[in-house]
C-alpha cells in the first residue's frame, strides 16, 4: 500500500512504533556505529516517506522537515522553514495553539486543520502528532505527520452541494417527478406532480394506485408497462391522466426501469409534463393550418395568374429597354459623327478664312504699305496708319478664328504639339499663367475622331481652369499606357467638391465635363476627376490608340 493511502490508524501505529524504536535506540548499549546505523535507518525512513513529516522542539519550533513537507507547503528548501514555530504554517493561529496545548496535556493529537502554503493559498490536511520522550519519560521533541486531504474535502463538498442541488431541483421542478412500483403503488413524488394532479399533499397522492385509478380508458397503463419493460424506457409518451377532481389532463411522460443486480424491477422512475393547454393549442393550430392551406391554395392560383401577367409585362419592358439602349448607342454614334462632321466643317471654314479672307487682308496690307510710303509727310499719313493698324488687328483676329475653327497644328504635327501650342500661347501668354508640358516621347497613333475629341476636351478643361480655378500654375502631361493615350491636366487652384461639378453640360464651348465623359465612354475611354477644396484639381483623359495593322508572315520574308 502506498504511504499516501495509509489510514489514520496505520499512521498512528507507525508513529508509536517509531517512538518505541527511538526509545529502544536510546536504551541500547551498543557501539557508536550501531547507534549511527539505527539513526540512519530512521532518517531514511522519514526522509523518503510520501507523507509530510516534521519534527519540532518543545517550543514548537521546527527542527526537521522531509521533502514531502516542503513539496506540500510549496517551499524550495528546508532553510526556509526550520526555526519557525509550527503555528506559522496554519490558517488559524488560535486553533493551532489549541492543538499545541492538547499535545502538551495528552501527549498526542489527531484531527484536521487548514494550512497556509508559501504562496498564501490554503489547503486541508489531516494531522497526527505526538510527544517523543526519553527513557526517563521526559518529552524531548514533537513529531507530526501530515496528509493532504484537499481532494477528499473537495469531493465531500461537491457531494454535499450536489445533494443539496438535487434536492432543490427535485422540489422546485416545474415538471412532475415520480417513482412507482410495477403494481402501481406510488413511492415518491415532487410538489410539481402534486400540483399538476390537483392533490393537496404528496401523502394523499400516494394513496392512489395507478393500476386501479389515474389513467383514462383510451390510454391504459398496460400499454405504458409493456413498452417500458420491453425497451427499458419510454420517451415522449402522450397519455391522459385523471386529476383529483376527476377532470382529464394530457401529459407527456419520460420514464425508465430501475432494476437490481439480479435484473429484478425495483421501480419505474419518470417525469411528467402537463401539456393540456399545448395540446388544445395544437388542435386549434391544426385547424387554423388546414384553413390556411386552403387559403394558400386559392392565393397561389391567383398569384400564378398574376405571375404570368408580370412575366409578360417584364418581357415587354425588357424589349423596350433593349430598344432604348439601341437608340442610345445610335445617338452616341450619331453624336460622334456629328461632332466629327462639325470639326471637318470648322476646318473647311478655317481653310476658307485662311485662303481667302486672310490672304486678301495680307495683300491689302502690302498695297496699303505702298500708299503709306507715297503719302509720307502728307495729311493722309495719319488715316492710312490707323487703317493699317485696324487691318493688322483684323488679321490677328482671323488667325485666332482659324485656330479656333480648325487648329492646323493638330493635323500637321499631331495632338501633342497642338496641346502644347494651345497651352503656352493661349493660356500661358494671354492669361499669364505658369504652364508646364511633359510628353513621354512615345508614338501615339489616333483615329481622327478621337484626336479631335481629346484636343477639344483639353481646350475645355484649360478654359475651365482659367475661368474658375484661380490657378497660378497648370501642368499638362501626355503619355502612352497599355494601348491607350493618357492626358493629365492638373492645377494648383482652389479646387472643389466633386459633387459641385454636377457633370452636366454648360461649360464654355458647349462640351462640359458631362459631354467629355459621355463621349469618352462611347469611344471606350475613361474620364477621371479628382479635386478637393484648397488642393487643386486633377483630370485624366484616357482613350484607345489606333490599332496598327498586324504584319503577315509573307510581308516579313
Amino acid at each position: 500500500m502506498n504511504d499516501s493511502k495509509k489510514t489514520k490508524e496505520q499512521l498512528i501505529r507507525e508513529l508509536q512504533t517509531l517512538r518505541r524504536r527511538i526509545s529502544q535506540l536510546e536504551e541500547k548499549n551498543g557501539t557508536n556505529n550501531q547507534i549511527e546505523q539505527e539513526l540512519l535507518v530512521k532518517d531514511n525512513a522519514i526522509a523518503s516517506s510520501t507523507n509530510a513529516i516534521a519534527i519540532a522542539d518543545m517550543d514548537t519550533n521546527l527542527t526537521y522537515v522531509n521533502d514531502s513537507f516542503l513539496k506540500l507547503w510549496g517551499y524550495d528548501n528546508a532553510g526556509e522553514v526550520l526555526g519557525k514555530p509550527a503555528v506559522f504554517f496554519w490558517k488559524t493561529k488560535d486553533e493551532a495553539q489549541v492543538v499545541v496545548r492538547t499535545l502538551h496535556n495528552t501527549g498526542e493529537w489527531t484531527g484536521e486543520l487548514i494550512a497556509t502554503k508559501k504562496d498564501g493559498s490554503l489547503f486541508n490536511v489531516e494531522l497526527i502528532t505526538s510527544m517523543v520522550k526519553d527513557k526517563t519519560g521526559k518529552p524531548i521533541c514533537i513529531v507530526a505527520s501530515f496528509v493532504n486531504i484537499m481532494e477528499r474535502k473537495q469531493m465531500q463538498n461537491a457531494l454535499r452541494e450536489s445533494e443539496t442541488r438535487f434536492r432543490s431541483i427535485f422540489e422546485n421542478l416545474v415538471i412532475g417527478f415520480y417513482r412507482t412500483t410495477p403494481d402501481g403503488h406510488i413511492l415518491m413524488v415532487n410538489q410539481a406532480l402534486v400540483r399538476i394532479l390537483g392533490f393537496s399533499s404528496p401523502e394523499k397522492l400516494a394513496q392512489r394506485n395507478l393500476e386501479e385509478n389515474g389513467y383514462e380508458p383510451e390510454y391504459p397503463r398496460s400499454d405504458f408497462k409493456r413498452r417500458i419493460e420491453k425497451e427499458g424506457q419510454v420517451k415522449g409518451l402522450d397519455s391522459a391522466w385523471k386529476k383529483d377532481d376527476g377532470t382529464m389532463i394530457f401529459v407527456r411522460e419520460n420514464a425508465r426501469v430501475v432494476r437490481d443486480e439480479a435484473g429484478k424491477i425495483l421501480f419505474y422512475e419518470g417525469t411528467v409534463e402537463d401539456f393540456t393547454e399545448r395540446k388544445r393549442a395544437e388542435e386549434a393550430l391544426q385547424k387554423a393550418r388546414d384553413e390556411l392551406e386552403l387559403r394558400v391554395d386559392q392565393r397561389t392560383a391567383e398569384l400564378s395568374a398574376t405571375n404570368i401577367k408580370l412575366e409578360k409585362e417584364i418581357t415587354e419592358r425588357w424589349q423596350v429597354e433593349q430598344k432604348l439602349l439601341d437608340y442610345q448607342r445610335k445617338l452616341r454614334s450619331l453624336a460622334s459623327k456629328l461632332s466629327l462632321a462639325e470639326q471637318r466643317e470648322r476646318r473647311q471654314i478655317a481653310m476658307e478664312l485662311h485662303d481667302r479672307v486672310a490672304q486678301t487682308l495680307s495683300f491689302s496690307t502690302i498695297k496699303l504699305g505702298y500708299l503709306q510710303n507715297s503719302a509720307a509727310g502728307t495729311e493722309l499719313a495719319g488715316p492710312l496708319n490707323e487703317i493699317s493698324k485696324l487691318i493688322n488687328e483684323a488679321i490677328q483676329e482671323i488667325r485666332m478664328l482659324i485656330f479656333d475653327f480648325g487648329n492646323p497644328i493638330l493635323y500637321r504635327k499631331g495632338l501633342e504639339e497642338a496641346v502644347k501650342e494651345w497651352l503656352f500661347e493661349r493660356v500661358g501668354k494671354l492669361q499669364r499663367v505658369v504652364c508646364e508640358f511633359h510628353d513621354d516621347g512615345q508614338p501615339k497613333p489616333l483615329d481622327e475622331d478621337i484626336r479631335v475629341l481629346l484636343f477639344q476636351s483639353v481646350r475645355e478643361l484649360l478654359a475651365n481652369v482659367v475661368k474658375h480655378a484661380q490657378a497660378a500654375k497648370i501642368w499638362v502631361t501626355t503619355r502612352r499606357t497599355d494601348g491607350n493615350i493618357e492626358i493629365s491636366v492638373q492645377d494648383n487652384g482652389i479646387g472643389c467638391k466633386i459633387a459641385e461639378t454636377g457633370f452636366t453640360p454648360g461649360l464654355a464651348g458647349g462640351f462640359g465635363l458631362f459631354s467629355i465623359r459621355e463621349r469618352l465612354d462611347n469611344l471606350g475611354g475613361r474620364f477621371d476627376f479628382q479635386s478637393r477644396p484648397g488642393h487643386g484639381t486633377s483630370v485624366t483623359l484616357v482613350a484607345p490608340l489606333k490599332q496598327e495593322p498586324t504584319s503577315k508572315i509573307g510581308d516579313l520574308i
